[in-house]
């Protein structure tokens, strides 16, 4: 284009991954052909990163960005080359990176479900069934399940679910923690999920109470259920704030907040407490939160699911075929075979 910038288009970054043999390092490639910055967060299900990252930067002149100017010609340098502990990395517009990263095999790795309302029919639960099993290739120690366990309608349970577990992970069962929604506590709310928490639980076989901290890999948790009690709430995550000194703390709950993530603004979608109010103020007060919910029916691959404000919140995702107003694109929904790892 020689009259200037290219006109703006939908398109956004593109990356190649590339990782050694043994996979002990990893190098990423990055093309931020936009024409606004692009901040990226580097995770690696089932890896950790060690020590300090490698980067490289070169940017290109907008009105050059079609003539496919690659690193490595001899006309182009690199502008940026430094180290750092960062685990972000804003890519300014028109810009190519390199990180060269450090790796290994992580020894708690967690997976992430919600909404896989298993029924009678075998046929029904062959994605959840497909999860679990790819849960336990990847060596998962904890399952983090976001509510809608069962499709009671369809005459599934609770212990439909623990069958599923049992059947896949024969020798070794993973870590269960369960934010209980409504559906699954057979229509209780508030104060009464209590008493339905004791006989889940057991169906179940999760160890926690229904509100509750816990620790996974040096990271903290709190669990809550749907529609939770204001004190209650508020209680269990400063809890686990201050166990993490400083540090992320994950929030398992059913709905998203108000304003989040993809369709956490549709009607009855966004999470309350038991009194009808938002704990979107008492979350702002809190950075280094990271919700994780369910309900909305969602599909991972959605770059919605996503979201980043003065909180973190991840939409984990549906793996049934589940029908109502949220669904959106249903025939993504039916298909979805996508799931979320820690």
């Amino acid at each position: 284009n020689e009259e200037g910038p290219p006109p703006k288009s939908g398109g956004g970054p593109a990356w190649l991954v590339a990782v050694n043999p043994d996979r002990t390092s990893l190098n990423l490639l990055v093309c931020n052909s936009l024409h606004d910055p692009w901040k990226s967060t580097f995770v690696f299900p089932g890896y950790k990163i060690v020590g300090k990252k490698h980067y490289r930067t070169y940017s290109c002149k907008a009105e050059n960005v079609q003539r496919h100017m690659i690193p490595g010609e001899d006309s182009l340098a690199w502008e940026e080359e430094f180290d750092s502990d960062e685990d972000e990395l804003t890519i300014k517009p028109y810009t190519i990176a390199t990180i060269n990263f450090k790796i290994e095999k992580a020894k708690d790795v967690v997976g992430l479900l919600a909404d896989t309302f298993v029924a009678e029919s075998e046929s029904s639960n062959a994605n959840t069934e497909k999860a679990l099993s790819f849960f336990r290739k990847c060596g998962v120690g904890a399952i983090l399940h976001a509510g809608g366990v069962a499709e009671k309608s369809e005459g599934g349970s609770l212990k439909d679910y623990a069958a599923l577990i049992s059947k896949v992970f024969t020798n070794s069962v993973p870590r269960q923690f369960h934010s209980l929604s409504v559906s699954d506590a057979g229509g209780k709310k508030g104060a009464e999920m209590e008493a339905a928490w004791k006989a889940a639980s057991s169906a179940l076989g999760a160890k926690h109470a229904l509100y509750d901290t816990f620790e996974i890999g040096g990271v903290n948790f709190a669990v809550v259920p749907e529609n939770p009690e204001k004190e209650k709430y508020e209680a269990v995550v400063l809890k686990a704030l201050e166990k993490a000194k400083g540090k992320r703390v994950v929030v398992l709950q059913r709905r998203p907040v108000e304003g989040t993530t993809v369709k956490s603004s549709l009607f009855d979608a966004a999470e309350t407490y038991s009194d009808g109010s938002s704990m979107k103020e008492f979350l702002s007060k809190h950075p280094n939160v990271i919700v994780l919910s369910g309900h909305v029916r969602s599909n991972p691959l959605d770059e919605r699911s996503l979201w980043q404000g003065d909180y973190s919140a991840v939409a984990v995702g549906t793996l049934s075929s589940y029908r109502e107003a949220y669904s959106g694109n249903s025939n993504n929904i039916a298909t979805n075979n996508v799931v979320f790892l820690m």
